[in-house]
């Protein structure tokens, strides 16, 4: 699925203050995977999880997603990559605060031809799924920060992506919850989903099949989580 070979990225230029955050950087997911980027030195591997996702470009290599070269795609080529094959889940929720559970997770899909019917049958199924059936109408500051996070899952899958990318997905929940997220993110990777998170705690990271270790902007360690 992700093909990443030779990467490297840096911010600012030479006359100001280069600084390079990746570092010829090869990796290669699997479709089905369930792969934890770690970095606790730097700011290289969210740089490299919003790069997998088509938020940010770089500088040197190359990044192929599902067969297609990533850079030589035009802004609404990019726009339906990630609408159609991504679904993106954050540390923050990211939710809008004045919708409610069922209108944040509808969003995905308001950029689809599907009609309004149907969108809102696909929110609720999400949620409900989710064990938040009775919390549709409920609006992000009346939630949990683990419902929150729920919304924001059932979000990131409304228009049934391929690949979901979690940047620190438990950063902002209690242990309890965290480890009900995760498990979350292991059932959905059962059911064939490929999960790319990066996080800085090993108890997370060892809910993964497998650990891409970084430091200063290299991969250190690409190993089996097991």
């Amino acid at each position: 699925m992700i093909s990443i070979k030779g990467l490297s990225k840096a911010y600012g230029s030479i006359d100001t203050s280069l600084l390079i955050v990746l570092k010829n950087i090869h990796l290669h997911i699997e479709a089905g995977e369930f792969v934890a980027i770690m970095d606790p030195s730097g700011s290289g591997k969210s740089t490299l999880l919003n790069i997998i996702g088509a938020l940010d470009t770089f500088d040197a290599g190359s990044y192929h997603f599902n067969g297609q070269n990533v850079p030589e795609l035009n802004r609404d080529a990019l726009a339906e990559l990630r609408l159609n094959n991504i679904g993106f889940v954050f540390q923050s929720f990211n939710l809008i605060p004045q919708l409610s559970a069922l209108a944040n997770v509808e969003l995905p899909m308001l950029y689809t031809r599907l009609k309004k019917t149907t969108r809102q049958k696909a929110a609720v199924k999400q949620l409900t799924t989710l064990g938040l059936a009775d919390r549709l109408d409920h609006k992000p500051g009346e939630l949990s920060g683990g419902q929150q996070q729920r919304v924001a899952i059932a979000r990131a899958l409304a228009n049934d992506p391929a690949l979901i990318i979690a940047d620190e997905p438990t950063g902002s929940l209690d242990t309890e919850t965290g480890i009900e997220i995760m498990q979350l993110f292991q059932s959905l990777n059962r059911q064939g989903k490929t999960i790319v998170m990066v996080t800085h705690e090993e108890d997370i990271a060892a809910y993964a099949s497998r650990i891409v270790r970084m430091r200063d902007g290299k991969i250190l360690k690409n190993v089996s989580a097991a």
